[in-house]
């Protein structure tokens, strides 16, 4: 997703979309006494996936549910083999997020779709305003779209009508992409391409509070863009926001109120742990931050521009996967890099978890792979 180039712009009101510049990966030196071993349960292709982030896999029940940018839709089991699939025909750009008992997608073209989880069947679909790239957000009660043409759609999880709908500022220029949408008991929560976290009304859409991120800085309008592109971290009454201006903030939930910020963002979002609150900022080193504070206890520099994904913490460890197919194992201790493996020959889109207690990764070229890690001689993994 950040090789050289962020893909097409949008194309419905927002004008241009931004090409980050080109910097030399760091290239990667030899583990001389790797602590872990990283091995492959399963792996099997899953289809086209290309630079989207928001086409990544969904876990629940036992089942991974993924779907790729030509419009398949996959059920699959935790040994790797295929429950059904589904050709929706569509050229999908989101999901699947699972919504009372529904698998919840968006397409490129301006529609939200929805199939049972049990056995792939259409529910019902539903066309929108524009394109849809943005993981959508639901209960029994509402689903909540994001279209690139800046409007929060309000829509019902049983059929796909319209209950409100929430235009925002989209700025001429900004990152092609845009933080998942999450729902609380409470709000429906949107990270914004300028740089700010809202928090609307579940009833009507209308404006609870909002917090802002990031402010614009810079010469150049590829250096004053703030968007908000990973994923917003809810723990607990708080919620984590990072901008890709460089800025991390802690805030309450229910107020929006700031508890902490810190100088240190990127395109991807934060992860916490019981001991760290992981960041991968926008030169991709990866630092573990104290969760009360914002205190940095480590920081890895080591892999630098390599495209990682967001951290994924993993039995007192944690991993990133880069653009080269690499997944990298750090100790949360310290932040050495512990183990490496290769998972495939394309850019690792997204690490997370799998199904049995394992971790998922899935590929740009759409491979879908199981993995687990174990220690080595001994030590802790």
């Amino acid at each position: 997703m950040r090789a050289l180039v962020i893909a097409a712009c949008s194309v419905v009101l927002v004008s241009a979309c931004a090409s980050k510049p080109r910097f030399e990966p760091a290239e990667l030196k030899q583990i001389r006494k790797p602590e872990v071993r990283v091995s492959s349960v399963w792996s099997r292709d899953i289809g086209t996936i290309g630079p989207l982030r928001s086409l990544r896999p969904l876990v629940a029940a036992g089942r991974v549910f993924t779907a790729d940018a030509k419009g398949d839709v996959y059920a699959i089991d935790d040994k790797g083999k295929e429950f059904w699939r589904v050709k929706t025909g569509r050229r999908l750009g989101a999901g699947p997020a699972l919504v009372d008992g529904q698998l919840i997608l968006g397409d490129r073209d301006g529609g939200v779709l929805a199939l049972a989880a049990s056995d792939g069947t259409e529910k019902w679909s539903r066309a929108i305003s524009s394109e849809v790239i943005t993981i959508p957000a639901g209960d029994a009660e509402l689903l909540v779209v994001k279209t690139e043409d800046g409007r929060i759609h309000g829509l019902s999880p049983a059929d796909g009508s319209g209950r409100w709908v929430v235009p925002l500022n989209v700025p001429a220029l900004t990152w092609r992409g845009n933080a998942p949408l999450v729902l609380s008991d409470e709000a429906v929560l949107v990270g914004t391409s300028n740089g700010r976290l809202k928090a609307l009304s579940r009833e009507d859409g209308s404006l609870l509070w909002e917090q802002l991120i990031a402010e614009p800085g810079g010469r150049s309008e590829v250096e004053r863009l703030t968007d908000i592109d990973g994923d917003l971290l809810l723990a607990g009454p708080v919620i984590i926001a990072v901008s890709t201006a460089g800025n991390l903030k802690v805030l309450r939930q229910d107020g929006g109120q700031l508890i902490w910020e810190r100088a240190v963002g990127g395109f991807v979002g934060a992860a916490l742990d019981e001991n760290c609150l992981y960041v991968v900022d926008s030169q991709d080193f990866v630092s573990c931050l104290d969760p009360r504070t914002g205190a940095a206890k480590w920081t890895n520099e080591k892999l630098q521009y390599r495209q990682l994904t967001a951290a994924q913490p993993w039995k007192g460890n944690v991993l990133v996967g880069d653009f080269d197919g690499y997944a990298h194992v750090l100790s949360a201790a310290d932040g050495s890099i512990i183990a490496r493996t290769r998972l495939g020959r394309s850019s690792i889109n997204w690490i997370g978890l799998g199904t049995d207690d394992r971790l998922l990764s899935l590929g740009a070229d759409g491979k879908l792979t199981e993995f687990d890690t174990k220690p080595l001689n001994g030590s802790a993994g």
